[in-house]
């Protein structure tokens, strides 16, 4: 994942608000969510990020979320792919 498919930062809770499924945060994906949450640190981001628009249209996208430290990401799961 490189640092350009960095989209959008939100607060962990905004996150678990926004991406609530049946009741859990992530749906799925909640394992990879919780492990993300668990290496965070003081001053520590939590961004959505995805491909580039021209990957989406080659069914070739991919996105999810990343966590980054002092600019540099740290770890990162998938959330969906095309």
């Amino acid at each position: 994942m490189r640092k350009e498919y960095l989209r959008r930062k939100a607060t962990v809770a905004e996150w678990e608000a926004e991406h609530l499924i049946d009741g859990i945060p992530f749906g799925h994906c909640n394992r990879e969510w919780e492990a993300l949450k668990a290496k965070m640190g003081p001053g520590d981001e939590v961004w959505f990020w995805s491909s580039d628009d021209e990957s989406w249209k080659r069914m070739m996208g991919w996105e999810g979320m990343a966590l980054v430290r002092r600019g540099e990401i740290v770890d990162s799961f998938l959330t969906a792919i095309s």
